[in-house]
Formats: structure tokens, C-alpha cells, sequence
């Protein structure tokens, strides 16, 4: 199985999916109800990404402070034949008063764990992340109408991931990732997106400018298979996905379904109906 754009955390995550049938469920039942905020007229408790073979769970849980605690993944995959489950859970550390979390912790199905601290300019915007447990670094960088982050997935050069996001008007409309063996630099992904007019689900100004983009690290099944969820960023809502990755060109068009709070409740690919999201609120 080939690694994607986050090498560090989806190599773990789809390694340890791929060789043990362990399930872990973490659950959110002890979240206080989210009022309307923000750009979103709900909080989203969890979603549902379908594509050929897989499934994935996604599920956020906030505190009485509406501050993002947990961030829970859970895959479910059959296309090696044989039915297989993971999951993966990010807990997140604040100081009594603080809107940004100083620290995450996470856990994976092999009953591992690792810790990290994180550290914000004066903006208040993450701009490094690091591990004790490891040698992993990660260092953010803010150009204009860009983000860009570089991975040091063992705290060298010679293994890194140099990834840049570019905006207009406030949605990301392309991405380009590059690996570095120590020798050569590879483009692994070029990605574009055009937005839709509805508001992104899961866009909340307290996150996204502040830590953000550590939650499209943590997003293991990420943009580079074009199913997993890179809107966290992006006030608007996707409708088309199309660009290269792991060697493979793609285009997709989806098409939304809202409730009648105006919530988006599902989204399927129009010209592949097996690639879908769902959404749930609490």
C-alpha cells in the first residue's frame, strides 16, 4: 500500500489498519449540546466518507466552552479482500482559560500513544509541532494567501514532506506536495478545487485561525485520495475535486443535500455515485 500525502500519520494509522483487525471505539456521549456559531448553523458531530472499498468515520467532540476536545477517526476497509478496522483518536490539551490547545495527545489501535506540543506566533497561528516521543517536527509558515508546512517525519531533511496550500477568496483552491528522499524532491500531489456557494460544515474561525491546518494533518485519509475531509480550512463548501495524486488523475463533481435548517446532510459524487459524504449535527 502506497503512503499519501500525510506519510507520517497515515503511514502508522494505514499500516496498523492493514495488518490488525482490532476495534476501538471511542465515543462522545459526554458532549454538552453546541449552539449555532460561527459561520456554521450547527456543530458537526460526526461524518461519513464512502468511497470504492472503505468507509470512514470522522467525529468531533467540543467542550462546554466550544473548544474542540477529541477529533476520533475510524476505518473501515475491504479492498485487500479481507474486512479490516482501525481508528485513531486526537485529544486536545488547553490551560484553564486558553482558546487554543498547547499540547494533543494521540492514541492508536495498537494501544500506542504520543504526545505533542504546539506553538503559535503572535497571531496566535500554529507554527510548530513536535513530539517527544519521536523525532517528528512540523513547521508552519503563512506567505501571502498561502500556508505552508514542512514535516520532518524523522527529523531530517532526508525524509520530509514539503506542502503548500493557496487561497482565494478565502477557500483553498490548490495544493502541491513534494517528498524528499535526501537526493530528490518528488511532486506526490497536485490538487485543485472550486467551491460551491454553500458554507463549509465544518468551518469554525476559532480553529481555522489558529490550528487549522494540524486538523488536515490529522485527516490520515486525506485530500490526496480526494475523499478524505481538507474543508476545514475553506469557508465555502466544495463541489469539485480534480488533480493528480499517487499517479492517478481524478475529477469529481458533487452534488449537496441540505435539511431544512440549512444544514448540509450529504454530498455524492456526480459522476461516481460511490463516492460520498454524510453529515450529522448535534
Amino acid at each position: 500500500m502506497t503512503c499519501t500525502i500525510m506519510k507520517y500519520l497515515g503511514c502508522i494509522f494505514l499500516l496498523t489498519f492493514s495488518f490488525s483487525c482490532k476495534k476501538v471505539v471511542f465515543t462522545n456521549s459526554d458532549n454538552p449540546p453546541i449552539d449555532s456559531v460561527n459561520s456554521n448553523t450547527a456543530y458537526v458531530s460526526s461524518m461519513r466518507i464512502f468511497q470504492p472499498h472503505k468507509q470512514k468515520i470522522d467525529s468531533f467532540s467540543f467542550d462546554a466552552s466550544k473548544r474542540l476536545t477529541k477529533f476520533n477517526q475510524y476505518v473501515f476497509d475491504t479492498s485487500n479482500g479481507q474486512p479490516v478496522k482501525d481508528s485513531m483518536l486526537a485529544v486536545f490539551v488547553y490551560s484553564s482559560k486558553e482558546t487554543t490547545p498547547n499540547s494533543y495527545v494521540l492514541y492508536f489501535s495498537d494501544k500506542t500513544s504520543q504526545t505533542h506540543l504546539l506553538s503559535y506566533d503572535n497571531k496566535g497561528r500554529i507554527i510548530k509541532d513536535t513530539s517527544g516521543d519521536t523525532h517528528f517536527v512540523t513547521y508552519y509558515s503563512y506567505p501571502a494567501n498561502k500556508i505552508a508546512f514542512t514535516i520532518y517525519f524523522e527529523g531530517e531533511i532526508s525524509d520530509s514532506q514539503d506542502d503548500t496550500l493557496s487561497f482565494t477568496n478565502g477557500n483553498v483552491t490548490s495544493e502541491r506536495i513534494y517528498f524528499t528522499d535526501g537526493t530528490d524532491k518528488e511532486l506526490s500531489g497536485d490538487l485543485h478545487t472550486q467551491y460551491s456557494s454553500l458554507k463549509s460544515p465544518t468551518y469554525y474561525s476559532s480553529i481555522v485561525n489558529s490550528f487549522g491546518q494540524l486538523l488536515n494533518i490529522l485527516s490520515t485519509e486525506s485530500f490526496v485520495e480526494f475523499m478524505g475531509w481538507r474543508n476545514y480550512e475553506s469557508k465555502n463548501l466544495f463541489n469539485i475535486l480534480s488533480g493528480t495524486a499517487s499517479d492517478e488523475y481524478q475529477t469529481i463533481t458533487f452534488d449537496w443535500t441540505t435539511d431544512n435548517k440549512g444544514n448540509v446532510v450529504k454530498g455524492v459524487g456526480r459522476n461516481n455515485s460511490k463516492y460520498s459524504y454524510q453529515f450529522y449535527y448535534y
